[in-house]
């Protein structure tokens, strides 16, 4: 037996919407190098502008062992946003502006 997580969803998405704060998701898509001249061209930025909630980090939630260690840096905080209101993928890479 499956659990049908859509009215979860409309929830969690209206949540958001009520609580959340807008936040700015920048991809930055680097072009060609010519290793010649040393340039890089063709690279384009894109952004989408979203509601989104921010969250600290804890021990329980990361593990001791990626607390300000490689994976998770002290001041960096976990982000909830509705896929809904995406317009593209997020990468590792992307910048998040509050």
């Amino acid at each position: 037996m499956s659990f049908d997580y859509t009215e979860l969803q409309a929830v969690a998405t209206e949540l958001i919407a009520e609580f959340g704060g807008q936040v700015t998701i920048t991809h930055v898509t680097v072009g060609t190098h010519d290793a010649i001249t040393g340039v890089i061209s063709g690279v384009t930025t894109t952004q989408q502008t979203v509601k989104a909630v921010l969250f600290d980090y804890s021990l329980k939630d990361s593990g001791a062992a990626n607390v300000d260690g490689e994976v998770i840096r002290s001041g960096d905080k976990k982000m909830l946003v509705s896929a809904d209101d995406l317009t593209a993928d997020i990468a590792l890479t992307d910048t998040v502006t509050v």
